[in-house]
């Protein structure tokens, strides 16, 4: 249910406001990870550094949030990222999730 979006920010076609925080004026390219679900524990997650707009790459632009840019994530125009923490809706009404999550040697 509980589900880690890492969003990387590339902003190879940003002609304006590209220091922007969150990042709206970029190209967002999402990574899911559920490993919120598993056994308690560390953890480790890697990402290939490739994205565009199918949700079968490692990095998918959604759509949801920023532009869309040349629908291709360039790596080496990664301005920065978001971390988000969703809970779908699979749940019942007003049910819960808790637990801990530590990050560690981000690189």
């Amino acid at each position: 249910r509980v589900h880690l979006r890492f969003i990387l920010l590339d902003g190879s076609d940003c002609t304006e406001d590209c220091d922007e925080s969150p990042g709206l004026a970029l190209e967002n390219y999402y990574a899911f990870s559920y490993i919120l679900d598993d056994a308690p524990g560390w953890q480790e997650l890697s990402f290939v550094l490739q994205g565009s707009d199918s949700p079968d790459a490692p990095f998918w632009r959604t759509g949801w949030t920023g532009q869309v840019g040349n629908n291709v994530l360039d790596a080496d125009s990664i301005k920065g990222y978001r971390l988000e923490i969703s809970l779908d809706g699979e749940g019942e009404t007003n049910s819960t999730a808790s637990g801990v999550i530590a990050f560690k040697d981000i690189t």
